[in-house]
């Protein structure tokens, strides 16, 4: 939201863009959506620009990355499959599937 609000912030210091719909835009949709009316957008970007954000660095994560779990096996398979998977069908289909 902090992209969105800066980008609002804008267009209320620039006025209207030169065709004058900037305000039906989508994006300005959703923004009035998540302030809870057109009528509180700014106080809800004043509140959304006042908090630091956070920075980003192109390329790297932005969150904390958490250690690959180990409960998953790495590594090749010591023996194989003793048995075929049975509930998968083989074969073509009995009947094809209909367009709706």
């Amino acid at each position: 939201m902090f992209g969105l609000c800066t980008a609002w912030t804008a267009h209320q210091a620039n006025g209207e863009t030169a065709n004058g719909k900037a305000s039906d835009a989508v994006a300005f949709k959703n923004l009035a959506a998540a302030a809870g009316g057109a009528d509180k957008i700014a106080a809800y970007c004043a509140t959304i620009l006042q908090s630091p954000s956070p920075t980003v660095v192109p390329g790297q994560p932005t969150a904390q990355q958490t250690p690959a779990s180990t409960s998953h096996p790495t590594g090749k398979p010591s023996s194989l499959p003793t048995q075929a998977n049975t509930n998968h069908p083989t074969g073509k289909p009995a009947t094809l599937p209909t367009k709706a």
